[in-house]
């Protein structure tokens, strides 16, 4: 599949689903992401927690050229929706994935402003029904998922990772969460959390996500990415 910023759905250019690499912190990473098939790379980028992945925006704008075409950038974020978008207008990364506390109107007006820009929207879903109901004021994953959608996101995403756990390692995602999430969707549905080369073949074959979303999975220590394990992600997709 493919993801560009602007479209509603992908559409099939390739059988292989397309894989994510997040949290990079070095050039030789981001190159070597490009170089073995990533069709995204992520940054976490001034997040409102402490995480070892955390770049300031002067770090991310220094590694954001690295990302050769057609390899997208996204930049993982959170916080106030001012702040986010004038980032992102600054820095024009292909993404900008919210992941900590963002509302629904939130979404909306962070998509909606960046929209001219071509960066899209990729809000992940909450795992917990509290979670949801605060953000978006429903408990319901597929209630939420149809208003993220009508508020104009490029794609969702189903990650075991979120503000309560966000640096803790490959935790796995319960898969009735993430087909629930899949059913409800008119975008691309992405998956994360607890993904590695060993299990990545197995959750493309049995949950048919648009796309997969590797952290830690390919990391020999925080911020740390494994070419050998990046190698064996592009392998077995």
């Amino acid at each position: 599949m493919r993801f560009t910023a602007n479209c509603a759905a992908p559409y099939i250019i390739m059988n292989k689903t397309p894989f994510k690499i997040c949290g990079l912190m070095r050039p030789e990473d981001v190159r070597a992401c490009c170089r073995l098939g990533a069709a995204v790379v992520g940054f976490v980028t001034e997040y409102p927690l402490a995480v070892p992945w955390n770049l300031t925006e002067a770090q991310c704008g220094a590694l954001l050229p690295l990302v050769s075409p057609p390899v997208k950038s996204c930049i993982v974020t959170g916080g106030d929706a001012g702040k986010i978008i004038a980032m992102a207008e600054r820095l024009r990364p292909s993404f900008v994935q919210l992941h900590y506390m963002e509302t629904l109107e939130d979404t909306g007006i962070i998509a909606k402003a960046l929209k001219p820009s071509g960066i899209g929207i990729i809000r992940s879903v909450p795992v917990s029904a509290r979670a949801r109901l605060e953000l978006f004021g429903s408990e319901k994953a597929d209630e939420c998922v149809g208003m993220l959608c009508s508020a104009g996101v490029a794609a969702i995403l189903a990650d075991s990772r979120g503000p309560e756990n966000a640096a803790e390692k490959g935790r796995m995602l319960d898969p009735g969460f993430f087909l629930s999430i899949k059913r409800a969707s008119n975008r691309p549905v992405m998956i994360g959390g607890g993904i590695t080369p060993m299990n990545c073949r197995y959750i493309v074959e049995t949950l048919h996500p648009d796309m997969i979303d590797i952290m830690t999975g390919v990391e020999t220590a925080p911020g740390v990415k494994s070419e050998k394990l990046i190698a064996e992600v592009a392998d077995c997709l």
